[in-house]
């Protein structure tokens, strides 16, 4: 997705629609404000990457709520950013709708758009239709990808290397939490991003 976007053939970037779906979650340890801070925050990194920029703003909206939801939990949630280019970026937090574990994301340009890969490789064609397994957890959904992850790590200790994301990512998509969280406890109002400025460290 970030190839298609950086060869600039489909234009600017304008959206992104990510949707976050779990069949279940521990009902008694998992909070309403987990699913920004444990969950969306996914949503969070994957779109500063994605576009290569800060979010400016965030509103988290309460949608009906789902019967299937544990008692104290408003789930489903959308959360919308903006980012400093204006972007509009929402993502579906929904995290009790059994059917499985499904992580959905579309970039729209200019010209086109370009979605994240399907989740399974296999496709049954019968009289039932054309279907796909769906995933159970995360671990179904990015086991080659989390191995992925640790043999790059693994390589640039082995290089005396730094990869991938920074304090700064962790310090920005922090603070993009904090301002999601506030404009949960506010009743959906659109809440700015507060961070310090940049350090030279990271430019």
């Amino acid at each position: 997705m970030k190839d298609v976007l950086e060869s600039g053939d489909l234009g600017q970037p304008t959206l992104v629609h990510c949707r976050h779906r779990n069949p279940s979650v521990p009902a008694k340890i998992y909070t309403t404000r987990n699913m920004i801070d444990d969950t969306a925050i996914h949503e969070i990194d994957t779109c500063r990457f994605l576009l290569d920029e800060e979010m400016m703003s965030v509103r988290v909206d309460t949608p009906r709520r789902s019967s299937l939801a544990p008692e104290g939990l408003q789930d489903p949630l959308v959360m919308v950013a903006k980012s400093a280019a204006g972007v509009l970026v929402d993502v579906e937090v929904n995290v009790n709708i059994q059917f499985g574990y499904s992580i959905e994301c579309e970039l729209v340009m200019e010209s086109g758009a370009v979605r994240l890969g399907d989740q399974e490789k296999s496709v049954i064609r019968d009289g039932n239709g054309n279907r796909n397994a769906i995933c159970r957890s995360h671990i179904d959904r990015f086991h080659d990808a989390f191995n992925a992850e640790v043999q790059s790590w693994i390589r640039a200790v082995e290089e005396g290397q730094h990869t991938g994301s920074s304090a700064w990512d962790g310090y920005a998509a922090t603070c993009v939490v904090d301002a999601a969280v506030a404009s949960l406890e506010d009743g959906g109002q659109e809440v700015a991003v507060d961070m310090i400025e940049k350090p030279d460290l990271y430019v």
